[in-house]
């Protein structure tokens, strides 16, 4: 064995005994002292690309011998793959003289080394093996990389998995309508790439800049035709509104919403036959996606899991994040319901997640959705309790800065106001909806380890965590307790109720319903409750409907101009009971808010989008 082997050996093998012993040790080091956790992992080596693995036969058809790869479908700016003049479309095999097999990916392989090392990066292209000589850097080292703005103008109307090339529909006016393209022309190639389906399209796209010369070799009835001619620009697009959900064409409607991370219930769209995973999806930006160390920013956040679903007896959890379902991976023009209306109830699928850091494939057998239920949640006595409210920041340098309440499960741990929270029993925590989902999957009286920042310094305990009742009987201030309760908990999709009295669910046939604009002593309240009232009014949305229904209450609108959105359902004391974010959006809106479960009362439903707001009061009565 050479010396070079010696020393790859030896960093894994370090690596392994570090990852393997850190758990052990923690639970039994002292929790009324602050511990301070000097270990630090070797960093790992960055290559700078985004892949997907591919199905054996497209390995074939791009003429990779190698079976097992990784598939590059973006090569970020200024990178050490950049660098070493790898390629959209490059198909990876291996690194120096380690070669990916079954049980062996890029990811693997990548920590083995560090940045600064050099090594031969071994890949096809076109057909040939070909090998690069990388150095690779620190992912730090990189500024963020802005998506592409180019754009041709075809959607995909090609239903033909086993056929190469891409039969397209053209749109009037875009930069394909100008080369020439024609509607049921197939796409062949792309500046000398052969291109077998949309994932290589895109990958072609977006490595252009608006205004870069695009050549395509076009396949229209028996001829080959060669078109060329500059890329247009993303404002240049004259789309229908595909996103209508009424008499919507599924496939154009989710292209065209690029890949958003939706909360909604696929099914409503689909009949009983269709493929149900049971899940609901937390929002994901491509700021936390990176942030959070994930190579494929497309990808769906688990936020709760179905009961007696496909997905909970496949072992999926809050806080998972899921890329890929067999061969299919997420993409900005394809999420994962997407990908699902592929597949039927009763089929048996590999999810592709990954959980606190780690890459897993979960076997999973889709059931039908009427043979699941919501996540109900713990009693309120068997609640995991930590004792932590958001700070005034909100967001740290490295986790989600909190404040503590005194005397809870937070108070013990060590944690002080402004102190930062890493993760959480190993689930990294980003932002409020990472502790949430992580409370989720502690029960009241288990341990709980907690990472946090504290003046700097990495810090780390372990404590039975308490319930709101144990808080609750201590306090003996229920009023106040009460109020901070409900900035800690507002995440748990339950009704508000006590243990003794539960809320009576409304009925939809009894229930009346008044609407009014929100007044400025409700604006006033709302604002001391931490909203943010700024704009409020400002915003004019067309097609704008609430009515009930009996899954709770339907919310319909539409926004014509692309902007930050996101739709919020407050109670009458201004807890957050819906939490709806939409990333960049335009278009149609429409989903049910199951607010019946809370009662009659007060509510306040808030829209904004960019900086404007609009509200509305909504008054529930039971006739």
């Amino acid at each position: 064995m050479s010396l070079r082997q010696n020393e790859t050996c030896m960093k894994r093998l370090l690596i392994y005994l570090q990852l393997f012993f850190l758990p052990l040790l923690l639970p039994i080091m002292p929790v009324s002292a602050k511990v301070t956790t000097g270990l630090k992992l070797p960093d790992r080596a960055y290559l700078g690309v985004q892949t997907e693995e591919i199905s054996d036969r497209k390995a074939e058809l791009i003429g990779a011998k190698h079976p097992y790869g990784s598939y590059i479908t973006k090569v970020i700016a200024g990178s050490a793959a950049e660098k070493a003049g790898l390629k959209a479309l490059d198909y990876i095999v291996g690194i120096d003289q380690h070669k990916m097999d079954e049980d062996t990916n890029l990811h693997d392989l990548l920590s083995i080394y560090e940045p600064g090392a050099k090594a031969t990066i071994h890949y096809y292209r076109n057909g040939q093996e070909m090998h690069s000589e990388v150095i690779f850097m620190d992912e730090n080292q990189l500024e963020d990389d802005e998506d592409s703005n180019a754009f041709l103008g075809v959607d995909n109307e090609d239903d033909d998995e086993d056929a190469v090339g891409i039969r397209v529909s053209v749109s009037e006016g875009s930069s394909a309508d100008k080369m020439g393209l024609k509607d049921d022309d197939i796409i062949t190639a792309m500046n000398g790439r052969t291109v077998i389906d949309w994932t290589d399209l895109k990958a072609v796209i977006g490595a252009m800049k608006p205004g870069d010369q695009l050549e395509l070799q076009v396949r229209r009835n028996n001829e080959t035709l060669n078109l060329k001619g500059p890329i247009g620009h993303e404002d240049d697009r004259r789309y229908e509104s595909y996103s209508r959900w009424d008499n919507w064409d599924g496939p154009r409607a989710l292209r065209s919403l690029r890949g958003l991370n939706f909360d909604m219930d696929w099914d409503r769209s689909q009949n009983s036959s269709s493929a149900f995973l049971g899940i609901t999806l937390g929002s994901m930006s491509r700021e936390k996606a990176k942030k959070m160390g994930f190579t494929n920013h497309y990808g769906s956040y688990v936020a709760s899991v179905y009961e007696n679903s496909g997905a909970q007896k496949a072992g999926i959890q809050p806080l998972d994040y899921i890329y890929g379902i067999d061969e299919y991976r997420v993409g900005e023009d394809q999420n994962i319901y997407f990908i699902l209306s592929k597949y039927k109830v009763g089929q048996k699928v590999n999810v592709h997640l990954i959980r606190k850091g780690q890459d897993k494939t979960i076997a999973l057998t889709f059931v039908p959705k009427s043979d699941t239920r919501t996540y109900e949640g713990y009693d309120e006595c068997d609640k995991a309790f930590l004792g932590v409210q958001q700070s005034h920041d909100n967001y740290g340098s490295k986790g989600l800065e909190v404040d503590v309440i005194s005397n809870t499960t937070a108070d013990e741990l060590g944690l002080e106001d402004g102190d930062e929270i890493l993760s959480i029993n190993g689930y990294q925590i980003v932002d409020w909806s990472d502790l949430t989902g992580a409370l989720r999957l502690v029960k009241a009286k288990s341990n709980v380890t907690v990472e946090f920042l504290h003046d700097g310094k990495k810090m780390s305990a372990t404590k039975a965590i308490k319930s709101p009742c144990d808080r609750e009987r201590e306090t003996r201030s229920s009023s106040w307790f009460d109020e901070r309760r409900e900035s800690i908990t507002r995440s748990y999709p339950t009704r508000e109720k006590s243990a003794s009295a539960p809320t009576p669910r409304l009925n939809p046939s009894t229930t009346k319903m008044s609407l009014n604009e929100i007044s400025s002593d409700d604006l006033e309240r709302l604002g001391s409750k931490g909203l943010n009232t700024q704009g409020m009014g400002a915003l004019k949305l067309d097609g704008f409907s609430l009515s009930i229904n009996s899954e709770g209450l339907k919310v319909r609108f539409k926004l014509n101009e692309k902007g930050d959105t996101e739709v919020k359902l407050y109670n009458s004391s201004g807890r957050v009971i819906y939490e709806y974010d939409l990333g960049n959006f335009s278009g149609d809106f429409s989903d049910d808010i199951d607010v019946l479960k809370n009662g009659a009362g007060t509510y306040f439903l808030v829209i904004r989008h960019g900086e404007k707001k609009v509200g509305r009061k909504i008054t529930l009565q039971a006739d």
